[in-house]
């Protein structure tokens, strides 16, 4: 693997040291083509250098030479040639810089991905463990859950009609304010001396048929047995007539009790 990462870096090095050598091959080339024709005006160069059949390399020879390398086999081959210092040079990074960096970097992440699975597998055991000890209290919860069901049922009815009560409940307070308010201020018309003084005193103008039937409706209320009292008809509160001040006082009153009644039913 090592030596695929770092295939195109050496084959940089070796097609120079190869170019090299076809650089001097060419050059001696030239050199023995120009001295041939100056001496005897033939020559037996070959006008095409050849390329000598142990540097043609293929991409597997280059892998394996990489690895060879870095396994320290070719030592002695790299040795007599220029590029053996900087082969040497780049091989002592590799071995000595860079693989220990890598090498500890994959430890580190190794590390950290074994305490990841080790910390998932702590909390699977422990939520089994937690599932083991609830057991118990789950499966008593899910036999109560019947009847729990059943009582939420009865607890439903039991707010309706709650609800319901509690409406009903400020409807008769309404009920009562109002019929307690009116009884208040009935009491108050009716037991107020400067009011009856009022009612009692005659216009100047008026007839006296006319007062005495004014006062009489009044404070004895609306005569119903007709003018000469020939009609049997059913009389007001108190004994008196229907309509009258003691009548209507005395309704008022019973209405204001019976509200007040009627609350103090609901709130019991």
């Amino acid at each position: 693997m090592v030596a695929k990462m770092f295939a195109p870096l050496f084959a940089l090095f070796i097609i120079t040291s190869h170019a090299s050598s076809v650089d001097a091959n060419d050059t001696t080339a030239t050199q023995a083509t120009f001295l041939g024709v100056r001496g005897n005006g033939s020559s037996n160069v070959p006008s095409t250098p050849t390329v000598a059949p142990e540097l043609e390399m293929t991409s597997a020879a280059m892998e394996a030479t990489l690895a060879n390398l870095m396994l320290g086999k070719m030592d002695g081959q790299f040795g007599a040639t220029p590029m053996g210092g900087s082969v040497k040079q780049i091989e002592r990074i590799l071995t000595r810089t860079m693989m220990p960096k890598v090498v500890g970097a994959h430890k580190a992440d190794q590390a950290q991905l074994n305490r990841l699975a080790n910390e998932v597998s702590k909390c699977g055991s422990t939520k089994n463990s937690a599932l083991r000890k609830s057991y118990p209290s789950s499966k008593y919860y899910f036999r109560m859950s019947r009847s729990h069901k059943s009582c939420r049922n009865v607890e439903a009815v039991r707010y309706t009609s709650k609800t319901a009560c509690l409406a009903k409940k400020r409807a008769l307070y309404s009920v009562k304010v109002w019929r307690c308010k009116h009884f208040a201020a009935l009491s108050r018309k009716y037991g107020t001396q400067k009011d009856n003084r009022a009612i009692m005193t005659k216009a100047g103008a008026e007839k006296v048929e006319t007062y005495l039937v004014r006062v009489s409706n009044t404070v004895c209320g609306r005569h119903v047995h007709g003018t000469k009292g020939q009609l049997n008809r059913k009389g007001g509160w108190g004994g008196g007539l229907p309509n009258s001040m003691l009548d209507k006082y005395l309704h008022s009153k019973v209405a204001c009790a019976n509200a007040k009644k009627d609350i103090q039913c609901k709130e019991a």
